[in-house]
């Protein structure tokens, strides 16, 4: 049986119902996530993410100053050559030469905080197993792993620049690399109080009497404490 055909005025009177509903829906407000984040003013949370990506950029100035303690200690214990000591340095930077190259997509994919908890899972048990390795081989190992880790430690960067409202974030930024100095000075520290003199050198797994126990490099132990909070 056919429909009976609607008449002109309830047709009208649909089309109207129709108009006033697109009306109230563009004239609903629309904000840019921008412009909400400006209003937001700088709180606790700002304080606690600065501290938790400062202390990226803290390990990453850790790990390259400690390469000054980290090579003269693996000369020493392994019987090192001057071009294997130098290894442990290009080791380093060709896993953040990599790791800048993964982490990049690799955030874009997956997030942000997953890989910063990533990188620095990589760097933490990697340094720390660094400090523990019974050969040359695989404390090049380890170490190209840390520089791997070490490659995604600018993301924190992006992460702290996302929560910041535009007239502030230029200085707010500036903040982070205050971190890299706190580095700097927390492993120069940490070598000069821990690191014992053995001879011409010191070795990489010392005891306080400078003789090799295989109870791991303080130093190299030391590095993966601030990653230690951020992963908490």
């Amino acid at each position: 049986m056919k429909q009976p055909l609607m008449d002109d005025s309830a047709r009208n009177g649909l089309m109207e119902n129709e108009e006033s509903r697109s009306d109230s829906n563009s004239s609903a407000p629309i904000r840019e996530i921008d412009d909400v984040i400006d209003e937001i003013p700088m709180n606790s949370f700002h304080l606690i993410l600065l501290i938790l990506c400062g202390l990226g950029f803290c390990c990453d100035a850790m790990e390259v100053v400690a390469l000054s303690f980290i090579n003269p200690c693996a000369g020493v214990e392994f019987d090192l050559t001057n071009a294997e000591i130098a290894s442990i340095t290009s080791a380093v930077f060709a896993g953040q030469l990599l790791g800048s190259l993964f982490w990049g997509p690799f955030a874009d994919t997956y997030g942000r905080r997953k890989c910063y908890l990533c990188s620095s899972s990589i760097i933490t048990v990697s340094g720390w197993a660094s400090g523990f390795a019974p050969s040359y081989s695989i404390l090049l190992l380890l170490r190209f792993l840390v520089g791997i880790g070490v490659g995604g430690s600018t993301v924190p960067f992006d992460i702290f620049a996302e929560f910041l409202p535009h007239n502030i974030r230029g200085r707010s930024l500036m903040l982070t690399n205050l971190f890299w100095v706190f580095g700097e000075l927390y492993i120069t520290l940490s070598a000069y109080l821990v690191l014992p003199i053995n001879g011409g050198g010191v070795s990489i797994r010392s005891s306080g009497s400078g003789r090799s126990s295989g109870s791991g490099n303080p130093t190299l132990v030391c590095l993966v404490l601030p990653l230690l909070v951020v992963l908490a």
